[in-house]
């Protein structure tokens, strides 16, 4: 039986690989030193992608914020080397496939010097998607509500005017808040 530690690296070795999680490593200048299983089978690139010197920031999506995208470069130059980044980017899969991940990266320093990057993330593309298609929605039944030339409110049980459109403010000769959360007013309180 090997011994407790070597057992002990074999099994972080196993979680690693096999985790979930997308999990890589980069040198500073980006390139991807080390990456999973689950990173492997999730973007499509594979060992022969790597070893050709293949970098995060040839995977980053040009549509990503430029907020996350700056946070990984603060972390790539060596500004952000305290702690972990949130960091939220979508990545181009080797298909051609937009895979939005979320989690976090850090430095590894050694002797007060950073010299690789490391990051956990989960692919959060469907969840992302999915509240796309609901702003989406919300957006084209506000868009109707506005327009139609029927009143149309939504009243609270305790008498709260939640909603009410432009048609509706004129048949009642209401005027629309003047501030967020305040109900419409006809001057009497209601």
């Amino acid at each position: 039986m090997p011994p407790p530690s070597a057992l002990g690296e074999r099994h972080l070795r196993d979680f690693l690989a096999h985790s979930s999680y997308l999990i890589h490593s980069t040198d500073m200048q980006g390139r991807l030193l080390w990456v999973n299983d689950t990173w492997k089978r999730t973007l499509g690139y594979g060992d022969a992608d790597l070893a050709g010197e293949l970098t995060i920031h040839q995977l980053i999506d040009p549509q990503s914020s430029e907020e996350e995208v700056a946070k990984l470069a603060g972390l790539l130059d060596g500004r952000d080397r305290d702690g972990l980044k949130v960091i939220e980017l979508t990545l181009l899969a080797k298909d051609g496939r937009r895979v939005t991940v979320a989690g976090e990266c850090d430095c590894r320093i050694e002797d007060g010097v950073a010299v690789a990057t490391r990051g956990i993330f989960r692919d959060v593309s469907a969840q992302r998607e999915a509240e796309a298609r609901a702003r989406h929605v919300e957006a084209q039944h506000q868009a109707v509500v506005q327009v139609l030339d029927e009143g149309i409110a939504i009243v609270s049980a305790d008498g709260t005017v939640e909603l009410l459109n432009p048609s509706g403010e004129r048949m009642l000769g209401l005027r629309p808040p003047t501030s967020s959360g305040a109900a419409c007013s006809n001057g009497r309180g209601t």
